[in-house]
């Protein structure tokens, strides 16, 4: 189907828009069916395409990193989010809800994952390594030789 240059443009700014608010390309897609399909999208991102558009390939980018910190906001709700980590039993007795917890734990891990792969700079693991001027080795301590004087045989 051959879409005016207003429905394209419009569909790329529903796409940025998804994106920069935490959503994947995938579920961006198969939730909004009157977008086009995902192949179409990225000949729009590769440069060697006759379709490529250098601007929506910015945009694309810069809401795949507003995704990261959309994403890094779900771990603080998901770990703020106490509403079921309790349950009722029939005996009317609380008790802790494991399954509960176990997922929210699950969804923190995959989501702190995402992110360290995402932006690692900003959301990875802090590994240091050596000769690194940015970040250098804490240096050791030099050892010192102490040494004692002996101050017994001299005269007061």
């Amino acid at each position: 189907m051959a879409y005016s240059k207003e429905e394209i443009q419009a569909f790329k700014n529903e796409i940025v828009e998804h994106i920069s608010n935490g959503s994947s390309l995938k579920n961006t897609l198969e939730s909004n069916s009157h977008l086009p399909t995902r192949t179409t999208i990225y000949t729009w991102l590769n440069n060697t395409h006759d379709n490529y558009d250098k601007t929506f390939l910015n945009n694309y980018t810069r809401a795949c990193e507003e995704r990261a910190d959309s994403i890094f906001d779900e771990v603080i709700d998901i770990a703020d989010d106490s509403s079921s980590d309790t349950k009722t039993l029939e005996d009317g007795k609380e008790v802790l809800n494991g399954e509960f917890v176990a997922r929210s734990r699950i969804r923190i891990d995959a989501r702190k994952w995402v992110l360290g792969r995402m932006k690692p700079k900003k959301y990875g693991e802090r590994i240091q390594h050596a000769n690194d001027p940015e970040n250098p080795l804490p240096t050791p301590a030099t050892a010192v030789e102490v040494v004692f004087k002996d101050f017994s045989d001299e005269e007061e």
